[in-house]
């Protein structure tokens, strides 16, 4: 009697290998904290909030049914007109009028993003003192800081916001100090 034999095939072998890298990273973490509104906020989408956001930025199908939109299709939505270096970065330095003309930026999308991120975060920084932020508190940064702003702004935030969600991001080497 033979022993058993095992054969993997390369797709096996290569997300073995990505597996393997993934773990090699340094850690990441995916949320930022940056200056927003009055202070410092961090800015977490978390399972509850992808799932709402999921829900609100999706289409009524033929049958009138609510259709969820996922986070990859937002993130593309969002991404749409940026500009990205060769390693997948985005480019910051070169985002001008080009870029924002062949986007489709929606401000919906960048709301949503925004204020489901501020909930999930559920952290400020305002003059030395910390808090969190219910869902009332982040209606008022909304209307108080991004509604009637240039749209772009807000893009920004919600790109990074997203971004961090779906390719994580160095945490802080020390937190960032309010200024206020």
């Amino acid at each position: 009697m033979t022993a058993p034999f095992a054969q993997t095939s390369p797709a096996v072998a290569q997300i073995c290998a990505y597996y393997n890298e993934i773990r090699s990273r340094p850690r990441r973490v995916t949320w930022i904290e940056v200056p927003f509104a009055d202070g410092i906020y961090r800015f977490t989408l978390r399972l509850p909030q992808i799932e709402e956001l999921e829900r609100t930025l999706g289409y009524i199908g033929r049958d009138g049914a609510r259709i969820p939109m996922g986070i990859g299709a937002i993130f593309a939505r969002l991404a749409k007109g940026r500009a990205f270096l060769s390693n997948g970065e985005p480019d910051w330095s070169s985002l001008g009028e080009a870029e924002a003309l062949a986007s489709e930026i929606a401000i919906r999308d960048s709301i949503e993003v925004i204020r489901l991120a501020l909930i999930g975060g559920n952290r400020a920084i305002v003059n030395g003192i910390e808090s969190g932020v219910p869902p009332q508190r982040a209606l008022q940064l909304i209307d108080a800081y991004i509604v009637g702003q240039p749209v772009e702004d807000a893009w920004h935030y919600a790109f990074a916001i997203v971004g961090a969600l779906i390719f994580g991001v160095e945490p802080p080497s020390e937190p960032i100090k309010d200024e206020g």
